[in-house]
C-alpha cells in the first residue's frame, strides 16, 4: 500500500460535487463541465470521498445519522449505486472527518465532538472498527475540522477554520498532535466552503475556498502557495451542491466519429473499409468489450481490450457486398467509462445488385405442373422452373392460368425459390397469406426488430421462440405450404441443431407439421432461404406457424408465406 500511496501522491486532486438525495458529478479535468455522473447516497446523508481501499483512487461514501444515536458510514469502492462498506463511529451530533491517519495507504474514518473544555476532541480510527485508535484536542468550538498532508509526510493531518475579525477566514494547520499549530494563515472571505487539495500534484495539500456567485453557482478559489491569493479559479457546481474532492478514477471514452457511412457499392466488389480512432482521454485504464455488430457489416480491426490514459486505437469496419440490399445499425462497445457504458457508432451503406436476368416460362414444356419433389412444396398449385447456376439474381416471369397470375417473391433468393446443388427452383404461385416478422401478426420471446426481419443473436436465451403467432382463421381449407424465410449467420461451423419450425392448431394444440433445421441445411450466411412445411388446412382453425431456436447462431427471420 504505502509504494501505491506515494506513486498516487504527487497526482492533483479534482473537484466534483453531491447534488440532492445522491447525484454524484465528478470531474476529471477541473473545468466546468462533470465527466463522472453515479448515483449514491439518499436523503439526509451527508457525502464525503476517500480512499476506501489503498488503490491510490477516491470513491464517494455517505454519512447516515442512525435512529439509535449513533452515525452508520456507507463507503462505496466500485462506482455503483450500492455501498460496500458498512460500519458504526461515532455519535449523531459528531462532525464526521476523513483521512489516512497513520500513512499506510487508504483512507479511515473520523470525527470531531465539542468538548466540555470548549475545544474541538478528534477521534480517529485506524482499523474499521468501531473504536478510535487516536485522540487528542485541537480547535475551538465553532470551529470547521479539516483534514490534509500539510507537510507531505504521507500523513494525513488535522486543522481548523476560523472566520475571522475582518471578515477573512484563518486557517490554523497541525502536524504533530498537540494542541497548538505548526502553520496559519488567512484565505478566503467568511461564508466560503473551506476545502482542502493536492491542486498541483506536489506530494503536499492545499487550502480552497468554494464561494457561491451572484447567479447561484459555485466558484472555486484554489490556493497552492498558502498566500493570500488564489492560484486557480473553478467554476463548477450550484448553490445546494455539496463540494467533493478526491483523485477520480475516470476512463473517457472518446471517438472520432460517431457515424460511418460507405455509400453505394455494387453486389460482390469486395470489402469497402471505413476507419475511426478512440482514445482514452481520462485518468484511469479504459476496458473495451465488444457488444454488437450489426448485421450486413463485419468488424476488421478490434480495439484493445485495455486502453491505457492518453493512448488511442484504430477500428476498422468492412461492409459485406455478398447480398444486395441497403444495411443500417449500431456498432457498440461495453466500456468502464459512466458516461459511456455502452459506446454506439451508427453504420450505414447500400449494396446494389446487378441487372436481373430474366427468363419467362411461356410453353408448358418449360415449367412442371403438380406435386414438386425433394425438399420442396407439394402444393398442386405450384409451377416449378429449373434455372440453371446463377451469381446474379434472377427474374421470373409466369403465363395467366385461369385469369389468375402467378407470384415470384424476392427474385435475388426468393421466397418461393429453394437452392438446390448450385440450381434455383423458382416457385411461381398465387399466396394465400403473407406474415410479416417485424409485424404486428408475430409475437416473440426473444430477439428484436432487425431491418426487414426479426433476429436473434448468441447472447440471447435458447430454447425460446424467434415467433409465434398469429392464429390465423382465414387461410384457405386444404393442402397448404408455409414457407418460413430465415438466414444464419455461418453456414458450416458444424451441424448442430439451430431451428425447430411447426404449424400448430393453436385450439387444440396439435401439431400439423414440423421440421429440425440444422445448421448446414443454409445453402449460405446472410442469405435468405425459404424452409417449407406443407400441411392440412381446415376450415376456421386458429393457425400457429412458430419458429424455436435453440442457440448457437444469429438467425434472421423475414417472413412466413402460405401457399
Amino acid at each position: 500500500h504505502e509504494m501505491l500511496e506515494r506513486r498516487e501522491l504527487f497526482a492533483a486532486d479534482l473537484v466534483g460535487i453531491a447534488r440532492g438525495a445522491n447525484q454524484i458529478l465528478l470531474n476529471t479535468d477541473n473545468d466546468s463541465a462533470h465527466e463522472i455522473d453515479q448515483s449514491f447516497g439518499v436523503a439526509g446523508d451527508m457525502h464525503l470521498a476517500g480512499d476506501w481501499n489503498g488503490t491510490g483512487h477516491d470513491n464517494v461514501g455517505v454519512v447516515r445519522n442512525g435512529a439509535d444515536g449513533f452515525k452508520h458510514w456507507y463507503l462505496d469502492t466500485n462506482t455503483d449505486p450500492l455501498h460496500e462498506v458498512e460500519y458504526l463511529f461515532g455519535f449523531n451530533s459528531d462532525t464526521p472527518v476523513v483521512g489516512d491517519w497513520d500513512g499506510v495507504g487508504g483512507d479511515n474514518v473520523g470525527i470531531v465532538r465539542n468538548g466540555r473544555d470548549g475545544l474541538l476532541h478528534w477521534y480517529l480510527d485506524t482499523n474499521g472498527d468501531p473504536n478510535f485508535e487516536v485522540e487528542y484536542a485541537f480547535g475551538l468550538i465553532g470551529d470547521t475540522p479539516v483534514t490534509g498532508d500539510w507537510n507531505g509526510d504521507g500523513k494525513t493531518d488535522v486543522g481548523v477554520v476560523r472566520p475571522g475579525a475582518d471578515g477573512t477566514l484563518r486557517w490554523h494547520m497541525n502536524w504533530d498532535n498537540d494542541v497548538w499549530p505548526e502553520d496559519g494563515y488567512a484565505f478566503g472571505l467568511n461564508g466560503d466552503r473551506p476545502v482542502v487539495g493536492d491542486w498541483d500534484g506536489d506530494g503536499k495539500d492545499d487550502v480552497g475556498a468554494v464561494r457561491t456567485n451572484q447567479w447561484g453557482f459555485l466558484n472555486w478559489y484554489l490556493n497552492t502557495d498558502r498566500d493570500t491569493a488564489p492560484e486557480r479559479q473553478i467554476d463548477f457546481g450550484a448553490r445546494r451542491d455539496t463540494p467533493l474532492v478526491g483523485k477520480w478514477d475516470a476512463p473517457e471514452f472518446q471517438a472520432s466519429t460517431s457515424q460511418l457511412s460507405f455509400g453505394s457499392v455494387g453486389q460482390n466488389a469486395g470489402r469497402p473499409l471505413q476507419s475511426f480512432t478512440i482514445t482514452n482521454d481520462g485518468n484511469a485504464t479504459l476496458y473495451i468489450r465488444l457488444a454488437e455488430v450489426p448485421q450486413g457489416f463485419e468488424l476488421v480491426t478490434s480495439p484493445p481490450k485495455a486502453l491505457a490514459p492518453g493512448q488511442s486505437a484504430p477500428v476498422t469496419v468492412a461492409m459485406k457486398t455478398n447480398r444486395a440490399g441497403k444495411f443500417s445499425g449500431s456498432l457498440a462497445f461495453h466500456t468502464n467509462d459512466g458516461n459511456e457504458i455502452l459506446a454506439k457508432f451508427g453504420l450505414r451503406g447500400e449494396v446494389t445488385s446487378p441487372p436481373a436476368a430474366t427468363t419467362s416460362f411461356t410453353s408448358p414444356q418449360q415449367y412442371q405442373r403438380g406435386p414438386a419433389t425433394g425438399d420442396t412444396c407439394s402444393a398442386t398449385d405450384l409451377h416449378l422452373g429449373q434455372i440453371g447456376d446463377t451469381s446474379s439474381p434472377v427474374a421470373v416471369s409466369a403465363p395467366m392460368e385461369n385469369s389468375e397470375p402467378f407470384v415470384v417473391f424476392e427474385c435475388d433468393n426468393p421466397l418461393g425459390s429453394f437452392v438446390d446443388n448450385g440450381q434455383v427452383q423458382v416457385a411461381l404461385a398465387s399466396p394465400k397469406a403473407v406474415f410479416e416478422s417485424e409485424g404486428h401478426a408475430f409475437a416473440h420471446q426473444i430477439g428484436r426488430a432487425d431491418g426487414d426481419g426479426w433476429s436473434v443473436n448468441v447472447t440471447d436465451r435458447p430454447n425460446q421462440f424467434l415467433s409465434y403467432g398469429p392464429y390465423a382463421i382465414d387461410v384457405s381449407p386444404g393442402r397448404r405450404t408455409a414457407l418460413f424465410s430465415l438466414q444464419i449467420d455461418n453456414n458450416s461451423a458444424d451441424q448442430s441443431h439451430i431451428l425447430t419450425i411447426d404449424v400448430v392448431d393453436a385450439s387444440s394444440g396439435r401439431v400439423l407439421a414440423q421440421r429440425q433445421i440444422h445448421r448446414n441445411e443454409f445453402n449460405g450466411a446472410f442469405q435468405y432461404q425459404a424452409f417449407s412445411l406443407s400441411f392440412d388446412a381446415a376450415p376456421g382453425q386458429r393457425l400457429e406457424f412458430r419458429t424455436l431456436w435453440h442457440g448457437g447462431a444469429y438467425v434472421k427471420q423475414d417472413k412466413v408465406v402460405i401457399l
